[in-house]
């Protein structure tokens, strides 16, 4: 009996918690042609960073128009987020490159971050902070 009591009183005094939440607007700009579209990863965390459709937050196509692409990742919680970015002029939804590794499509990375010689930059990097009023970053792709 005590326990239909207590459960009564904790539903009567639920609180509902929201998450404070934000958007990001990413501009991405540099395309060579509007062959294609535009692909970005969305990371939260360090796995999978830049490219790895399987553990990015968001993965998204968007249209080429002109030499720029636009998307809006919409109800961030707020915190810290990471970006890829490519010109997939093939559909093929991945980075093409040579046998050495290297870069066949344009592509960029939030804080416009460079990797070194073994490869991309890391996530901590090209982390930005998405704060509740929302972001807007620019990405130019190489």
């Amino acid at each position: 009996m005590n326990y239909i009591v207590v459960s009564g009183l904790l539903s009567a005094l639920s609180i509902s918690v929201t998450l404070a939440q934000g958007n990001l607007t990413v501009n991405v700009t540099g395309f060579g042609n509007g062959k294609g579209h535009c692909k970005l990863w969305l990371f939260n965390a360090a796995d999978g960073f830049p490219s790895d459709d399987e553990k990015a937050l968001r993965c998204v196509e968007t249209p080429i128009t002109g030499s720029a692409s636009r998307y809006v990742f919409e109800k961030l919680p707020v915190g810290s987020y990471a970006i890829g970015v490519i010109h997939d002029q093939n559909g093929h939804h991945r980075l093409d490159a040579n046998f050495l590794g290297i870069p066949k499509e344009a592509y960029g990375i939030s804080n416009d971050a460079r990797g070194g010689i073994g490869g991309p930059p890391t996530f901590d990097q090209a982390t930005v902070t998405v704060p509740q009023n929302g972001l807007t970053i620019l990405i130019k792709v190489h």
